[in-house]
């Protein structure tokens, strides 16, 4: 079975690249592209694609926003693909819901870690809270661990502002059962 990929770029130039780079794999199919963030919520709707590949800077309705309108319309796996992807608008796209944010590949490695992505993410099944008062309380217990942080704070650090133990997680083997 093939992997179903709608990919999200206001840039017709990494659109190319990106359907270049699937469709060089056997097992990834792209099924639409969208030029915006509307056009992205609407294609994500009416073709059930197994992933989204979404760019953050688009015309319209922003990336950001375009992710907060799928997860909310039917949770589908978004994988991040941006120029644009600093630190804090990567953690506000995972927050949203994004699975994972990857700078726009500009070489081989860049394209096999996207590859290596799709196949990973697409296959995951995306849960969101079950009510709006769940959201709620997720997000602001991620905010205020986030607001937390310090500069160069390490992984440690992270998961006690997560409310882990220390003895409960170690970089690299996540949170321990």
């Amino acid at each position: 079975m093939s992997i179903r990929v709608l990919i999200a770029d206001d840039s017709a130039l990494a659109r190319g690249l990106l359907r270049a780079i699937f469709e060089q794999e056997g097992d990834i199919e792209v099924v639409g592209e969208a030029t915006d963030g509307h056009e992205a919520v609407a294609l994500a709707s009416a073709l059930r694609p197994s992933l989204v590949t979404m760019d953050l800077e688009m015309p319209g309705l922003h990336g950001l926003e375009a992710i907060d309108a799928i997860m909310r319309a039917k949770a589908l796996p978004i994988l991040v693909v941006s120029s644009v992807a600093d630190a804090r608008n990567a953690c506000e796209a995972l927050r949203r819901g994004a699975l994972e944010v990857i700078a726009k590949p500009s070489g081989p490695e860049e394209a096999a870690e996207l590859i290596a992505k799709v196949r990973l993410l697409a296959d995951l099944v995306v849960v969101t809270a079950k009510t709006s008062r769940e959201r709620e309380e997720a997000l602001r217990r991620e905010a205020e661990a986030m607001d937390s942080l310090r500069p160069g704070e390490d992984m440690v650090g992270l998961a006690q502002a997560f409310q882990f133990a220390e003895e409960e997680y170690r970089p690299g083997e996540g949170k321990k059962k």
